[in-house]
């Protein structure tokens, strides 16, 4: 699973839409569709700021 599916994975999970998700981390949700399918990545900050609001470990975003 790469890190857009992983991204895309745990909003679902979550029941969040690209917007709600997009508030959560104070980006777009331009941004979250660009990270979803794979065009950018999130920043360290992000990252951390997403595990940590969904009470998921960072290494799971992290490992391939």
């Amino acid at each position: 699973m790469n890190f857009g599916e992983k991204v895309r994975y745990v909003r679902k999970k979550f029941s969040l839409t690209t917007e709600q998700l997009a508030r959560l981390l104070n980006v777009t949700q331009s941004y979250i569709s660009h990270v979803e399918n794979n065009r950018r990545k999130f920043g360290r900050d992000k990252i951390a700021l997403l595990a940590n609001k969904l009470y998921i470990p960072v290494e799971f975003f992290l490992r391939e």
